[in-house]
């Protein structure tokens, strides 16, 4: 039999899982056109899955390339006997031996994460019934335990397996993110993974800020202009479910900040806990944050004063860490760059909430923010209120300066008390929260 009669099909489409890996183009095909042309020919046969090529595109093309023409020896047919599914096979053969970019890795990774998750069902059905408590999968421990082994198997971590999967989502019905998702494709140097999942993000506020201002206003958000320690009495004991605290610490410079004295500063501090702390319910929570500073103030006070907090348990520091470009301004010392915010909770608490949209790093104790100039960032303000409260409670927030706790409150559909005395931060807060009743 001649060469010519062994001549085969010349054209083949690519399997959906051959096109999820990089494909050749450029000069790195033409150097595979010129291996396969002189000294190795194919040294691998292309290997074909339900009428497609499953693996051997790039030996596939650079044939093409060079106008070779394929015989029957140059294809094989995937055969189960051989122990492994069409997707194991394929990425024992291409995965770990080719140089594939992070998103390239975690797009492979969605596949992993799909087969964990059906995984994870099967588990959860089999269960015997005595053991078995009602899961819902997406936002749980199973759904993170199914994203870990997924992220694992592809050397990316977590956090970004699951911002990808939002990429791809999202891109399905977002002509936006899917010329974005083509970049990515193409590793352009001017994009990546979290700047398009930020985008994506920023929408989805804008369309949930939207989607209060067309619901009627079933919450009650009330600004009171005044000293903390003469209007925090117009709020009941036991009558609010988070108390986020961000006060005046005696580090940066100004009026608002500033005492005369650490004996001056501890006094102070001792004064707002002692009035504020029995605000809170003993089924609430208590966050304050604090400067590195001045944190052991807060630790001794709380050892000398248990009464006070006796309905509390004392949960853990959350370490907000953030960038920092400053230099250090005591060369003896390392820069700061994290802040402490102490975290209680009542001894009659119900679990955090944790709702899938927190699945991440935002259930971790250490958060990387972006600093902001002159208030605590949006973002931290809102990962406290939604894990630690549920719509509808009531969250106090005693020095709000300009409102961010308002702000976050109004999107996430809680009740909210902010007590400020400086005329200028009030008519800010007024404006970010939409002029809200005023007392």
């Amino acid at each position: 039999m001649t060469e010519e009669t062994n001549q085969v099909k010349q054209e083949y489409e690519f399997h959906e899982l051959c096109e999820l890996l990089p494909e050749m183009v450029g000069d790195e095909l033409w150097q595979l056109a010129e291996d396969i042309s002189k000294p190795h020919d194919l040294l691998e046969p292309i290997v074909l899955y339900e009428g497609k090529i499953l693996d051997g595109r790039n030996r596939y093309n650079a044939c093409k390339l060079i106008l070779r023409p394929f015989t029957e020896k140059d294809f094989i047919e995937f055969d189960e006997s051989w122990g492994i599914d069409p997707f194991d096979y394929i990425e024992s053969k291409n995965f770990h031996r080719r140089h594939l970019t992070t998103w390239q890795r975690a797009k492979w990774g969605l596949i992993h994460l799909e087969r964990e998750r059906e995984k994870a069902k099967e588990r959860q059905i089999r269960k015997p019934i005595k053991d078995s408590v009602p899961t819902k999968l997406e936002g749980t421990e199973v759904y993170g335990e199914a994203l870990d082994l997924a992220a694992k198997r592809v050397s990316v971590d977590r956090k970004t397996l699951s911002q990808v999967e939002k990429i791809v989502i999202a891109s399905e019905t977002d002509p936006e993110i899917k010329a974005k998702v083509k970049k990515l494709d193409k590793k352009e140097k001017n994009i990546s993974i979290t700047g398009v999942f930020d985008d994506i993000r920023e929408k989805e506020r804008e369309q949930e800020l939207l989607e209060i201002v067309k619901k009627p206003r079933k919450i009650s958000g009330t600004i009171i202009h005044g000293d903390f320690f003469d209007k925090i009495k117009k709020i009941k004991d036991d009558s609010v479910d988070l108390l986020f605290v961000d006060p005046p610490d005696n580090v940066l410079p100004g009026e608002w900040d500033t005492f005369e004295s650490r004996k001056e500063f501890r006094a102070f501090c001792e004064s707002w806990l002692n009035l504020v702390v029995p605000k809170v319910k003993d089924t609430g929570r208590i966050y304050i944050c604090s400067s590195q500073e001045h944190k052991y103030l807060f630790y001794s006070f709380m050892q000398q004063n248990s009464k006070l907090f006796l309905k509390f348990n004392f949960g853990q520091e959350i370490i907000w860490h953030y960038k920092k470009k400053t230099k250090p301004s005591n060369k003896k010392l390392y820069r700061y760059t994290c802040e402490p915010i102490f975290y209680l909770y009542g001894k009659k608490a119900d679990e955090l909430n944790f709702p899938p949209e927190s699945s991440g790093e935002i259930q971790n104790n250490v958060w990387t923010i972006a600093q902001e100039k002159s208030q605590k960032p949006l973002e931290l303000l809102r990962r406290i209120i939604l894990t630690g409260s549920q719509e509808d409670d009531l969250i106090l927030d005693p020095f709000a300066r300009s409102g961010s706790t308002g702000v976050v409150c109004e999107e996430l559909q809680r009740n909210y008390i902010l007590i400020e005395k400086d005329s200028e931060q009030i008519e800010i807060a007024k404006d970010r929260i939409k002029g809200r009743l005023i007392q």
